[in-house]
């Protein structure tokens, strides 16, 4: 068999596999207002390192047409891999956040709890509410919008203009997944965590590494 798919191989991140084996299974609709369901099950192997994984592919279409040999019509539809496509580390410097506010470092490790289990929306979701829940630590208003609370942390210098279009496109994503039901690709994923991760060190590692590093350096 030389089909290949897109993947996402979690030992070498390489995208593009071999279909070593396939299982469509399909599920009539019950009712006349529903589509029918299709679900697709692959065992891939990297093109690169050859390992093996396993990909589910899952949408909506009309099992009827599809079996008149028309072309079929996709609505909707969500992928998912085992092992899970994230494989990146919790920061080390986790605990400090932690030090600031428990709860920031809760939902902090909750967050990698979704990507570690391939729960690409409620990821997207928890970027949003860790972003949230930092701009009130800073002490901006918790009643503001998200763009108004961009705009006090950019006034009060907190964060500077290119963090704000970062920052802004990280809550968009954030809001499309919490409230429009958007499954964020692998790489969208990272994206928004590269982000948040970037504006989490920066407001609250950064400063208490300066000052244990002081604490070391020699006075003159």
């Amino acid at each position: 068999m030389n089909e290949t798919q897109r993947g996402a191989c979690p030992k070498c991140r390489h995208n593009t596999a071999r279909v070593l084996a396939t299982y469509r299974d399909e599920r009539p609709a019950k009712y006349d207002d529903e589509y029918d369901t299709v679900n697709v099950f692959y065992i891939l192997e990297c093109r690169v390192c050859e390992e093996k994984y396993f990909k589910q592919e899952g949408y909506f279409t009309d099992i009827d047409q599809f079996s008149k040999g028309e072309p079929e019509i996709q609505y909707g539809g969500y992928e998912s891999y085992w092992p899970p496509k994230w494989n990146k580390h919790i920061p080390d410097w986790h605990f400090l956040l932690g030090n600031r506010d428990k709860i920031l470092e809760r939902l902090f490790l909750d967050l990698y709890t979704a990507l570690d289990n391939g729960l690409g929306i409620f990821a997207a979701t928890g970027v949003r509410t860790i972003f949230d829940r930092s701009s009130e630590i800073l002490g901006i208003d918790s009643n503001l919008t998200f763009r108004r609370k961009l705009r006090e942390l950019q006034s009060r210098s907190l964060i500077s203009s290119p963090e704000v279009k970062a920052l802004t496109s990280i809550v968009e994503a954030g809001s499309a997944a919490a409230h429009r039901g958007w499954q964020p690709k692998s790489e969208n994923l990272e994206s928004m965590v590269a982000i948040l991760e970037s504006f989490l060190h920066r407001a609250f590692v950064l400063e208490v590494l300066a000052d244990d590093l002081l604490q070391d350096v020699p006075s003159r």
